[in-house]
């Protein structure tokens, strides 16, 4: 469980990215995160990441938010990932398990077996030895899935795993994802696609810079609370549905 009290990002000195958010973020779920763009919702994640200055305190399981190292593994955006970087499918999925006292080929050695099976469960084998400049989107997606599921964390972090990438790999990264939950793991992800929302969260948080609602899918999900967040010019059918 991740308490979170009056967490305000004001690193811009003009208006808050995040003003004043407090919830909580139940354990074992899988939470979605939307709002329109500039919401704050990537800097949410970093915050509770400690990679973002912030006011406000982040608690988990009651203790300080730093507890999170070593629990809480992080999927950037795409667009932040350094595609020239010369390094192949299996070096990139290694570097999550990276510890400085082990030597790569040690390190090769020790996680082989684990490693082989994250890349089975996103079908991602016959590509390990592919730089990562010649993957497509879906493929590069789930070899950043694969980097955070061998460091075999508590907390999954993903900011927009599913932009620009191809159905079949939505789908595998969605299972792969519910099975973890099924394992008692924590999963917090940004999403723009509205019309997922009840198909792939338990709860959401809808965020425009403040917290406009927060709860289970089934409460939370409204064309009220849509609106508040996107505005007036959001379609919304008579169904309730985006």
């Amino acid at each position: 469980m991740i308490r979170i009290s009056h967490l305000t990002c004001d690193y811009t000195r003009t208006q808050p990215v995040l003003d004043n958010l407090s919830l909580t973020l139940e354990k074992g779920k899988i939470i979605g995160i939307v709002g329109p763009n500039g919401a704050g919702k990537s800097t949410f994640i970093k915050a509770l990441l400690g990679l973002v200055e912030y006011s406000g305190t982040i608690e988990v399981l009651g203790e300080d938010y730093r507890q999170l190292s070593g629990k809480a593994a992080y999927v950037e955006q795409r667009s932040q990932i350094d595609l020239h970087f010369p390094i192949t499918v299996k070096e990139c999925v290694l570097q999550g398990a990276y510890r400085r006292k082990w030597p790569f080929p040690l390190l090769t050695k020790r996680k082989g077996p684990q490693l082989n099976q994250v890349l089975e469960q996103l079908g991602l084998t016959s590509l390990k030895h592919r730089p990562l400049h010649a993957l497509s989107g879906g493929q590069l997606q789930r070899v950043m899935i694969a980097r955070c599921l061998i460091q075999e964390t508590e907390y999954l972090f993903l900011d927009e795993p599913f932009a620009g990438i191809d159905l079949v790999s939505e789908k595998m990264i969605i299972d792969l994802l519910r099975e973890l939950q099924s394992q008692s793991k924590t999963i917090v992800m940004v999403h723009h696609d509205l019309s997922k929302v009840r198909t792939y969260f338990d709860y959401l948080l809808i965020l425009k810079q403040k917290l406009v609602a927060y709860g289970p899918v089934s409460q939370v999900f409204t064309a009220e609370n849509l609106q508040a967040a996107y505005g007036s010019g959001l379609f919304i059918n008579t169904n309730g549905e985006v």
